[in-house]
């Protein structure tokens, strides 16, 4: 199994926090939640490699801390775009398995990443994470990884179940608090806050100061 991390430019990300983080501030943030996220996965022994695909030169560093493999991208064109380039590198590697998950849920954690991986017991699956609003997709693990086209971003889950079963396999639909928690608003932040587990993030050192 190997994971698939798209990571959008720092500079430009976290929008929807302008109102409550100044500009250099969600540029921190996004590169220490990446950061959260890469340290659990590259702990993990099922894991045979990490794919990053990114525009930005400053996530390439971050590539390097944790032996990934760096992709360029030429545009920020979406995460489905920045997946599908994942995938197209792994075929060429002779890799059947991966998972991605985006680089803005630091409270992603060794243990989900792991029962994800249990589940791919046949020669096709799926398994999907959903966000907290069941709306989005926090993970997605194919078996094989090019089993479906993607669709990140509004109504992801139901169109990844969707195509699922158009390609023939049934998702399994795996529920984890912890890592339905992706940071979009001021609401998740809060949320974020309260957890426990979020003292040992980067995340929660860059955003303890402002909202508490």
């Amino acid at each position: 199994m190997w994971a698939i991390i798209p990571i959008k430019d720092p500079d430009k990300a976290k929008q929807r926090l302008k109102n409550v983080l100044d500009q250099q501030t969600r540029k921190e943030l996004a590169l220490a939640m990446a950061e959260d996220v890469l340290s659990e996965i590259s702990k993990i022994d099922e894991i045979a490699g990490i794919v990053i695909t990114s525009t930005s030169q400053k996530v390439k560093i971050i590539s390097e801390k944790f032996n990934a493999v760096y992709l360029n991208l030429d545009s920020d064109s979406g995460q489905s775009d920045a997946v599908e380039k994942g995938v197209g590198f792994l075929r060429m590697q002779g890799v059947n398995k991966m998972l991605t998950i985006p680089a803005d849920i630091p409270l992603v954690h060794q243990g989900g990443i792991k029962k994800v991986i249990s589940l791919h017991t046949g020669k096709k699956s799926i398994v999907i994470i959903p966000d907290r609003r069941r709306e989005g997709t926090n993970c997605l693990s194919c078996n094989p990884c090019d089993i479906i086209k993607f669709h990140f971003g509004d109504n992801s889950l139901e169109k990844h179940i969707r195509l699922s079963r158009l390609a023939g396999v049934e998702p399994i639909i795996l529920e984890d608090p912890l890592f339905s928690l992706d940071l979009d608003n001021e609401e998740d932040v809060e949320i974020f806050l309260e957890q426990q587990a979020s003292r040992e993030k980067k995340a929660f050192e860059i955003l303890d100061k402002y909202f508490n």
